[in-house]
């Protein structure tokens, strides 16, 4: 049975005209996302409340392959000792990673580029995740 955006709209205007506060829009707390940067030049140290947006912005040195071709790997390790992997990306001419912590302490990072050269190391530091009353970035 098909029906018409026109029925439907009819629909959903009489159920919201019966039941006003089922088509009222959903009353939520707002949370900031707060974002940490680390601009490489060296090893680097930042803090991050959990919950919250990390990233490291760097270059990729001799790249011979467009941006996109360009391989980017973060390994983060956690301090319950878990390794999380997250991929890159290029912005403006540089590159990025950004991960979330989602345990409190102290994180240590690598992140590794292969832009035809062969894969190095292009960024190494660590961060340190603290308490933070962020739900992060979904609730349901």
């Amino acid at each position: 049975m098909m029906c018409s955006t026109r029925a439907i709209a009819v629909a959903i205007a009489f159920a919201c005209a019966c039941a006003p506060a089922a088509c009222a829009p959903a009353r939520r707390e707002e949370a900031s996302i707060e974002t940490a940067s680390a601009h490489v030049g060296g090893g680097t140290r930042t803090e991050v409340p959990v919950r919250s947006r990390f990233q490291v912005v760097f270059d990729v040195p001799d790249h011979s392959r467009a941006p996109d071709d360009v391989r980017i790997e973060g390994r983060f390790t956690a301090p319950s000792g878990a390794v999380i992997t997250t991929g890159g990306f290029a912005s403006h001419g540089r590159w990025m990673v950004r991960f979330t912590p989602r345990e409190v302490g102290a994180f240590r990072y690598v992140i590794r580029a292969e832009g035809g050269t062969g894969p190095r190391e292009v960024a190494r530091g660590e961060l340190v995740s603290t308490p933070s009353r962020s739900p992060g970035f979904v609730t349901i």
